[in-house]
């Protein structure tokens, strides 16, 4: 029963577009807009909450999590991870820590014009794609623009291979084909495009330490 409620409760949450740590609604309302009671839709949001993908903040509510938005975009893809994947991917996190932020900063520094043009077409892009694997493609492709503008052949030579070694695991997803939930591709245009103003508007530092806090929450949520 609560198996069912919650998929109605993700079901809701989808449709309404939440963004990643803003406040749903309140037991009462949630309880009647799902036509079911408060002790049902307190014991679901215990339940997600536990599983991480709600926060409560005492005398606010409860709001929803980025590994939500994680969440649901497996699900649309049908990703399954076995623990190679995992690995695998946990990798390619790794490597980009250790370069992307710097990459970030050194793109804010030296982007010209024709440039930024570039890069909010790439960002623009991920919203529209609404196949899995052209969402992930446009995500990867709007990294490569940074890389481009950074002008370092070495870590852009770097990042290619891993772009290329997950496409061709087709970024671990089965459902290829399948359309990506508004809420997933709302959340990752909003986030990605705050780092595309930060190189626009030429803030190298604050670039850097978006850069360093989006690679390291990734990094997180494969590795909890």
């Amino acid at each position: 029963m609560e198996i069912n409620l919650q998929e109605k409760v993700i079901d809701f949450i989808k449709k309404s577009k939440i963004q990643a740590n803003k406040r749903l609604p309140n037991e009462r309302e949630l309880s009647t807009k799902l036509n079911t009671t408060r002790g049902k839709i307190r014991n679901v949001l215990l339940i997600m909450e536990n599983h991480g993908l709600l926060f409560r903040k005492h005398g606010s509510g409860t709001y929803l999590s980025e590994k939500f938005i994680h969440h649901v975009e497996k699900i649309d893809a049908r990703v399954f991870e076995r623990k190679d994947q995992i690995n695998g991917f946990l990798h390619s996190i790794e490597t980009r820590m250790l370069m992307e932020p710097s990459v970030c900063q050194k793109a804010a520094e030296k982007i010209n014009d024709k440039q930024q043009n570039e890069l909010i077409k790439r960002v623009n892009s991920i919203f529209k794609s609404k196949y899995w694997i052209n969402f992930k493609k446009s995500i990867y492709d709007f990294f490569l623009t940074i890389y481009t503008i950074a002008d370092n052949e070495e870590v852009l030579h770097v990042f290619a291979e891993l772009y290329h070694e997950r496409e061709k695991l087709n970024f671990d997803g089965r459902g290829t084909q399948t359309l990506v939930s508004s809420i997933v591709r709302h959340n990752t245009h909003l986030e990605l495009n705050q780092l595309s103003q930060l190189i626009i508007q030429k803030k190298p530092q604050e670039a850097k330490k978006f850069s360093e806090q989006y690679l390291n929450k990734i990094f997180l949520s494969l590795s909890a």
